[in-house]
């Protein structure tokens, strides 16, 4: 019981995220954070 609470809350916390960001980011904020995300890339490879 305790493991599909764990489940239910999990999956509420990630929709209500979802949700947020779909509300806050926009086209071009969107776009900076992907730049930025694969920018990031090699750097992060090689810690």
């Amino acid at each position: 019981a305790v493991a599909e609470v764990r489940g239910a809350a999990s999956e509420i916390a990630v929709a209500a995220a979802r949700s947020v960001i779909a509300e806050r980011i926009d086209a071009k904020a969107d776009a900076a954070l992907i730049d930025s995300a694969v920018a990031s890339l090699p750097t992060k490879l090689r810690a």
